[in-house]
């Protein structure tokens, strides 16, 4: 990894780890794409069918991403919070993000 990991999620058959500098996607134990990411990511999550990641960041937003067949990321909206994020999760059906964050 370029960096410590922190945080770590599988499912729909991708492995997303993020570190303090990027967001990995994985095939397998193939790293099959590499997201540079300058807000700080703190915590990963995966929809269930793993075609969602939410990365949570120490600039206080949960970053969604749409993942491509290749595992490329793709950036799709942001969320405000008022802390930097601790744990972010996608509902099962994929229809909610939830974060937790420094501030509550």
């Amino acid at each position: 990894l370029p960096s410590q990991a922190t945080g770590v999620a599988a499912k729909g058959g991708w492995i997303a780890i993020s570190t303090r500098e990027s967001v990995l996607t994985l095939k397998g134990s193939q790293i099959v794409s590499t997201l540079e990411a300058s807000f700080g990511p703190t915590c990963v999550a995966l929809s269930t069918d793993g075609s969602t990641c939410a990365v949570g960041g120490t600039d206080k937003k949960i970053h969604v991403f749409s993942v491509g067949s290749d595992g490329k990321l793709t950036a799709k909206y942001e969320v405000e919070h008022t802390g930097a994020l601790s744990s972010v999760a996608i509902s099962a059906d994929g229809s909610l993000i939830a974060g937790g964050d420094s501030d509550r």
